[in-house]
């Protein structure tokens, strides 16, 4: 009988040693799911600090778009009396405060080419130097004159994710490097 005891005892042991373990494994796994929850939730902020950076640019880019929108209809006037696009601010008498127009997202406003208006954004819009154009094109219908209106940027290749009726233009030097390795 001396075996016994030492059998029970040696049981005992085992059983304690698995129990145990069990233990330092439940334990461990609520660890591995309470870093996994903590993730989880420092992912969410950062996709909605992500949204929330997408819908601000947006309203910045909006109101450069408006801002240039205000403009349309004095170069429109000045083409229908000149049959020409004004190339200086001067050519359409604007009021100061059009062409003064500037925002904390929006540095200014031009008539920077024949017909071309651009917008320039700000540091404090997260589009730094960032520009916006809304060029004039002379359009000839079967019956009428008019002018089609384009929005373009090169600085903001997801711009139709903010403005649908603008379109990404990459800038033409942008182009060149890759025409080299095509020849």
């Amino acid at each position: 009988m001396p075996n016994r005891p030492s059998l029970r005892k040696q049981f005992l042991t085992t059983f304690l040693a698995a129990l145990l373990g069990v233990l330092v494994v439940a334990f461990a796994y609520e660890l591995y799911r309470q870093h996994e929850r903590e993730n989880e939730k420092q992912r969410e902020r950062e996709e909605a600090e992500e949204s929330k950076q997408h819908y601000v640019n947006a309203a910045h880019l909006a109101t450069g778009l408006s801002a240039l929108a205000q403009l349309r209809p004095h170069i429109e006037i000045f083409w229908h009396e000149t049959g020409e696009l004004p190339c200086r601010a001067t050519d359409l008498h604007l009021p100061t405060e059009l062409l003064a127009l500037q925002t904390a997202a929006l540095r200014d406003i031009a008539l920077t080419d024949c017909g071309e208006l651009t917008a320039t954004y700000t540091e404090a819009s997260g589009l730094d130097g960032g520009t916006l154009v809304l060029r004039a094109n002379e359009v000839e219908a079967a019956s009428d004159r008019g002018l089609a209106w384009e929005c373009l940027t090169a600085d903001y290749p997801e711009i139709e994710e903010h403005l649908p009726s603008c379109h990404y233009e990459p800038p033409s030097d942008a182009l060149e490097p890759s025409a080299e390795k095509a020849t």
